[in-house]
């Protein structure tokens, strides 16, 4: 007879822990998590023995079921929707740079407020799946898979916020876990990537604001354009009859088509609406398409 060896697979590290809402289309992604801690609830039914006059005849051994897990995720940082799905309450976003008005949704200019349920309230949060992702490496030191353990039907508690001088602040959420009847307790897949995440939503831009615009008036000189809209770089170039103008501020303005192209892209933490509005120029709005303005008009 020979002994086979299982599988061994060695994990290290909380690599990504995700919240999965149902009804919700993405998961909320946590890669800040430093530990998840687990254990098991449990249900025990007593041995039985039948002992006469001191001797054991038999006995019916104790059982153990398993009826969920208490999970303790430690999170290096505050994160509202987090919050909002362990216990409920209202997140309030700002809606411009102005910081004057607020949104129920994230429109990337970042969170205003949040505020945990009232008093008596019955929002308790949401029931949810965590998944907890650790890579497994090999001998050589590379990452081959990873480990996905999955709780069903996680429930929040409450949360309560700490803070101490010259110490950043870390969140430890209490989640109860407890499967259906027919449900497993968790359950482990072993995905070969991480799923990907994207990075919270950024500030949308939808009208820019070109400084310089004026009339174009025969013999005199293209315009001197810039753009002083926040959150956009803009590249301004000319065209005269299909011909690039080289040194647009000396270029004298005489009859024949013109059009001025101005390539818009979206700085950090910003990103271009699929329409965007310009200020006119010389009468005539531009065109937008894939970043770009296009004003086309003729000097007669």
């Amino acid at each position: 007879m020979t002994a086979q060896k299982g599988r061994e697979i060695a994990t290290i590290d909380v690599a990504l822990v995700t919240i999965e809402v149902q009804g919700v289309e993405n998961e909320l992604a946590l890669d800040t998590a430093s530990k998840i801690g687990v254990s098991p609830q449990t249900k025990t039914e007593d041995a039985v023995q039948l002992i006469v006059k001191g001797r054991l005849i038999a006995q019916k051994q104790s059982t153990t079921t398993i009826t969920g897990h208490t999970l303790t995720l430690t999170d290096n940082t505050f994160i509202p929707e987090l919050v909002k799905v362990l216990q409920g309450g209202t997140i309030k976003y700002y809606a411009d740079d102005t910081g004057e008005s607020e949104s129920d949704t994230d429109l990337g200019y970042g969170v205003k407020s949040y505020a945990p349920p009232v008093v008596g309230s019955n929002d308790k949060g949401t029931p949810f799946k965590l998944n907890a992702y650790s890579p497994s490496y090999n001998s050589a030191g590379t990452i081959e898979f990873y480990e996905k353990i999955s709780y069903p039907n996680c429930q929040g508690t409450p949360v309560a916020l700490s803070s101490e001088d010259g110490v950043f602040r870390v969140s430890e959420y209490t989640i109860n876990s407890a499967p259906k009847t027919g449900e497993a307790p968790y359950v482990i897949t072993y995905p070969k990537k991480l799923p990907e995440v994207q990075a919270a939503p950024l500030k949308k831009v939808s009208s820019v604001q070109i400084d310089g615009m004026k009339a174009l008036e025969t013999d005199g000189n293209l315009p001197i354009l810039s753009i002083i809209s926040a959150g956009v770089d803009a590249v301004f170039s000319w065209k005269k009859d299909s011909s690039p103008v080289t040194n647009p501020s000396s270029h004298t303005i005489s009859s024949g088509n013109y059009e001025l192209t101005i390539d818009i892209t979206a700085q950090a933490g910003y990103e271009l609406e699929e329409e965007i509005t310009a200020n006119q120029l010389d009468g005539q709005s531009g065109n937008y398409s894939d970043g770009t303005i296009i004003y086309t008009f003729t000097v007669i």
